[in-house]
Parts: structure tokens; C-alpha cells; sequence
């Protein structure tokens, strides 16, 4: 993603474009010649408003977007780009809005200002404010450094979309429940800051699901015979004839006991042998217990493992820093407290209620484009921040400005949403893509 919109641009707009808002008829204006080719400099809606650099952002990750610009570049003249590449980064997205260029037209002059967007200097965490550390890492071009870029972003509700509506019984029945965080990249969150550091010292992608062993015994599934046919008509909508037809089918569960296998009839007569000891003497016995001790054998428990349920994805990040100036110290300082201050709850005006903390939308960056060798998380949630001053081992030690020599810190993130294979083949479509 270049950060510089110089004169040598020219801009081809494409309509047809998607909003998050819903609305269809969009366009963006992607360079076609110059430095910045093949990005997107600008986005409006169906009424020409000129869109945010997040709203524009999540319309090119849209894959209908994708091929329709894609299609309308390989159209132009040999020479000009062939596919979009992403979008501009924020602060040239903000400078170049107003106005965009006409087809063919070259775009205004745009005052260089810093090889990323401008760092902020001061404290809070206003929209725009970008920290970065080293100070004069670079980012982009040639010699580029591979960097993570971790944005703040104002939490949403998961039904936030819909005014914190659940929505209608139908749509719940025919498309579940949806989360308005479930998806990337973010398209309606607010935009606070962000901070850029190099690589962590580890990178780890680990994807985990919920698996557990069963059991069930032959008692149970020959119980569970009888009423399937009444269970098999509930999924097929007839809840109404479920009652009636478990309580005939159940009747055949009397068969049990006039089962012809010998082993089956031991595990008829253990069951009730154990449940007349329960409801008789009061004695807890367990019916395996009763056949081993009886026959020397025991149930077999017909174990498998079944798929229980999703996991949240965790990413654990570590950084060492020992700063080589006052404004590296002073730039340390200033990203412990942004990251404190968008991990944090904060009370509402009346003190009441306690609203969410922000949250974060993380990219592995290698130079201007996305780290396609590593995983892009899902918007996630900062369940813990560490930081530690005497990392050495030699106890504190300190500048004349008592900043200390080392900082160590380490981040957990956790995704606000599991993650699933349909989203991979969705969001991500190229094979050598490791996607999420």
C-alpha cells in the first residue's frame, strides 16, 4: 500500500460497487499510472459522498468488488494496471478524498509528510493518531522491514447492525443468528489509532476445536430405537405428531427384555437389577459394576469421539525494546498507555453502565501488502497486556531520565468469533493464501 499520492497519478472510477452499508451503487477510483497503481485513492456512495478509508477498505475486500474491478482494469489501455492491490494506507486515503480525479485526469499534489502516516506526539487516543516503533523503522519500498500494524477500532455489539435487535424469528430459522463481528475485514467499526512494530519475537498460528468421547450402551441405543421414528418426524417440521408417536413407539421398548442375545439380556437384567437395588434400598450401584461381579464381564461402552463445539482463536505477542533515544523512550511510554487505554472499560456518562473495550483488527504486513504466509486474525479482543521493566534479570535499571534500559511487551489477543472453514474458502480463494 503506498502512502504517497503525487501528480503522476491517473485514476480510472469503476461503478458497481458494494458498500458495508448496503448500498450498490458505489464506485471507487483506483490509479491506473503512476506510483500508486493498481490502488484504490478514493470511494463514494450512490449520492457521490465520499466514504471512509474503513469503508473503503471492506468494499475491495468484498470478492463481487474484487472481479468487478478487476474486470474494468483489464480493460484499459496496455501499460495501466492489471489488478487491484489493495488500498492506500489512511492518512493518503484522508488527503486524497477531496476531490478524486475524472478518468484519465491526474490527481492534486499531495505535500509528502512522513513514510508512514504522521506519528502522533501527543497523549489520548484521538482518530488518526498512528504510533510507531523503532521511530525510523521502515515500512515500504525498497528494503522494506516486515511489521505488524494492530488498529484500535470502537467495539460493536454483535447485533449491533440491527439496532441491537435480534433479529425475526424467520431469519433466525433460515440464517442463525449473525454477528457483527464475525466478519473482515471491519466495515462499520470507528477508527481510533493504531501502532506499528516489527515482528514479534514469536509467531504462532494454532487453530483448535472441541472434540470429547462418548459412550453409549447397548441398553441406551436399543431404547433410543423405539422413538426414533418420532424423533425423525421432529426434524422434518411434524413437531405436532412427536408426543403421540413417541408415546406408541415407546412401547417397543419392551421388546428389550425379550431380546435373543444372551449378552444383551445380562445388560437388560444388570440395568434393572440396579435401578429395583436404587429405588428399593436406596443404594447407588452401578449396573457395570453388578454384571462384572456377576458374569466377569463388562458393557461395552461403544466410545467414540464426537465434535463438540469451535474454539476461540488466541495470538500471544512478545516485543524487547531498548530505546536508543529520548523520543524512542518517550514513544514506548506513549504506546503502553494507548494500548491500556483501548484495552480498558470505561464508564458512560452517567456512570452506570460500563462500556466494552475497544478492540483490535491485527495485519502482518510485508511492506505494503499483507503477509499472505501468515494468518490474518479476526477482530479481536486484548485479554491481556504485560509489561516488564527488568526483563534482564539484573533487577531495575534506568536511564538519567529513570526510562527503564529494556521493556518487554506481550500481548494476548483473542478473536471475538470462532473461525470456520467457510470463511477461509470465502475470504481467502488463492490456494498459496494461508488465509485466517
Amino acid at each position: 500500500m503506498a502512502n504517497q499520492i503525487t501528480a503522476q497519478n491517473q485514476t480510472l472510477t469503476i461503478p458497481g460497487i458494494s458498500l458495508p452499508s448496503g448500498d450498490s451503487g458505489g464506485s471507487v477510483s483506483i490509479s491506473t499510472k503512476g506510483p500508486d497503481a493498481g490502488y484504490i485513492v478514493g470511494a463514494k456512495d450512490s449520492s457521490l459522498q465520499t466514504i471512509t478509508y474503513s469503508e473503503a477498505e471492506a468494499a475491495y475486500q468484498n470478492p463481487l468488488n474484487q472481479s468487478t474491478i478487476n474486470s474494468a482494469l483489464s480493460l484499459t489501455p496496455p501499460g495501466f494496471a492489471k489488478e487491484v492491490s489493495g488500498v492506500i494506507d489512511e492518512s493518503a486515503y484522508n488527503a486524497a478524498t477531496t476531490p478524486i480525479a475524472a478518468p484519465g485526469q491526474t490527481l492534486p499534489t499531495v505535500q509528502n509528510t512522513a513514510s508512514i502516516p504522521p506519528v502522533s506526539g501527543g497523549g489520548g487516543t484521538s482518530a488518526g493518531k498512528v504510533l510507531m516503533l523503532p521511530i525510523d523503522m521502515q515500512i515500504e519500498g525498497d528494503g522494506s522491514q516486515d511489521h505488524i500494524r494492530i488498529k484500535a477500532l470502537k467495539y460493536q455489539p454483535p447485533q449491533g447492525g440491527s439496532g441491537g435487535q435480534f433479529p425475526a424469528l424467520g431469519d433466525i430459522i433460515n440464517n442463525g443468528i449473525p454477528s457483527a463481528n464475525a466478519g473482515l475485514p471491519p466495515a462499520n467499526y470507528s477508527y481510533i489509532g493504531e501502532v506499528i512494530l516489527p515482528m514479534p519475537s514469536e509467531v504462532r498460528d494454532l487453530s483448535t476445536v472441541s472434540w470429547g468421547d462418548t459412550k453409549m450402551t447397548p441398553l441406551v441405543a436399543g431404547a433410543i430405537g423405539p422413538i426414533s421414528t418420532a424423533v425423525r418426524g421432529a426434524a422434518q417440521g411434524n413437531i405436532g405428531g412427536v408426543i403421540s408417536d413417541t408415546l406408541q413407539n415407546a412401547g417397543g421398548i419392551a421388546n428389550l427384555f425379550n431380546a435373543q442375545s444372551g449378552d444383551f439380556r445380562e445388560v437388560v437384567a444388570s440395568s434393572v437389577s440396579a435401578s429395583l437395588l436404587q429405588r428399593t434400598l436406596g443404594l447407588q450401584v452401578e449396573p457395570s459394576d453388578i454384571l462384572a461381579r456377576t458374569t466377569g464381564k463388562v458393557v461395552n461402552p461403544n466410545m467414540e469421539l464426537l465434535f463438540r463445539s469451535p474454539n476461540m482463536r488466541r495470538f500471544e505477542l512478545q516485543w524487547k525494546f531498548t530505546p536508543r533515544s529520548k523520543d524512542e523512550g518517550a514513544m514506548v511510554r506513549k504506546i503502553i498507555k494507548f494500548m491500556k487505554v483501548n484495552s480498558l472499560p470505561y464508564f458512560t456518562t452517567s456512570q452506570n453502565l460500563i462500556n466494552t473495550p475497544n478492540v483490535f483488527f491485527i495485519r502482518y504486513m510485508n511492506g505494503n501488502k499483507r503477509n499472505k504466509a501468515l494468518p490474518q486474525p479476526k477482530i479481536c479482543a486484548l485479554v491481556s497486556f504485560g509489561i516488564d521493566h527488568s526483563s534482564d534479570g539484573q533487577g531495575w535499571a534506568a536511564f538519567e531520565d529513570s526510562q527503564p534500559v529494556s521493556t518487554v511487551f506481550t500481548m494476548t489477543f483473542s478473536e471475538l468469533t470462532p473461525l470456520f472453514k467457510n470463511e477461509i474458502e470465502k475470504d481467502f480463494p488463492a490456494e498459496d493464501d494461508v488465509g485466517y
